[in-house]
């Protein structure tokens, strides 16, 4: 059985790994789990953050999630702007 099944995540969980590894000094290594982990928050944080961006799209009387939708809902939750305050989104199509 696939990780990703097991952990029940659809993000591809040696991708993560292999991303994470990427960052890794030589001779530094991680734990099986810790790949699985950042899939799931990831998964989780997406989950939100589209949730967030359905809502908005909502308010506007969208029937699609737009990319002005996904940046205003992210800058509107205190909790994940916190997390992306160093991050430029830079949408094409995104409005003002």
């Amino acid at each position: 059985i696939k990780k990703e099944k097991r952990a029940k995540v659809v993000i591809p969980i040696r991708r993560v790994e292999n991303q994470i590894k990427t960052f890794l000094a030589k001779g530094q290594y991680i734990s099986e789990y810790s790949a699985v982990f950042l899939a799931g928050v990831i998964y989780y944080l997406c989950g939100e953050v589209l949730e967030l961006a359905g809502n908005s799209a909502k308010e506007h009387g969208r029937k699609s999630i737009a990319p002005l939708c996904v940046r205003t809902a992210i800058e509107g939750d205190d909790e994940i702007a916190a997390l992306s305050k160093k991050v430029k989104f830079k949408v094409s199509g995104g409005g003002v």
